[in-house]
């Protein structure tokens, strides 16, 4: 069974990176059950990649003094991501950006995304996320 279960991982990571395994425990027989916490792991890096799907990822870099949380990718006059750790307000710097904004909240670990209306760039801008476990912030100009 192992030498089996060997090869088709051999065969997955020359052509897949590993990430997770899912529920490697039962895989391997290990009594304990899952590790720990992987079933918000899991949700996470599915909800991280619904997000990577709606940005342009290629194109954003680290911008971190562009948000009072310090956790900014952007675009920057474009597009914004930004983390908020906990429920509380942070700003956005659009200084100088004369533009429409969409403005969307991800939960990192539930599939939830909740639209926030428009916001009009041109100075710092405060934002108070909707989740008390914290939110990722998607600003998109119009």
């Amino acid at each position: 069974m192992f030498k089996k279960l060997n090869k088709s991982i051999s065969a997955m990571n020359e052509t897949l990176p590993p990430v997770f395994m899912d529920r490697i425990a039962s895989l391997t027989g290990n009594e304990r059950g899952d590790i720990p916490g992987s079933e918000e792991i899991r949700q996470a890096m599915g909800q991280t990649l619904r997000v990577a799907k709606r940005i342009n990822l290629a194109k954003m870099i680290p911008h971190n003094e562009l948000s009072s949380t310090t956790f900014c990718l952007a675009e920057p006059g474009i597009e914004y991501l930004v983390y908020f750790s906990e429920m509380k307000e942070g700003q956005v710097d659009l200084s100088g950006i004369k533009a429409t904004f969409k403005v969307e909240w991800f939960h990192p670990l539930r599939r939830i995304v909740r639209q926030g209306g428009k916001v009009e760039g041109g100075g710092k801008l405060k934002f108070t996320p909707p989740f008390k476990e914290g939110a990722v912030l998607h600003l998109m100009r119009e």
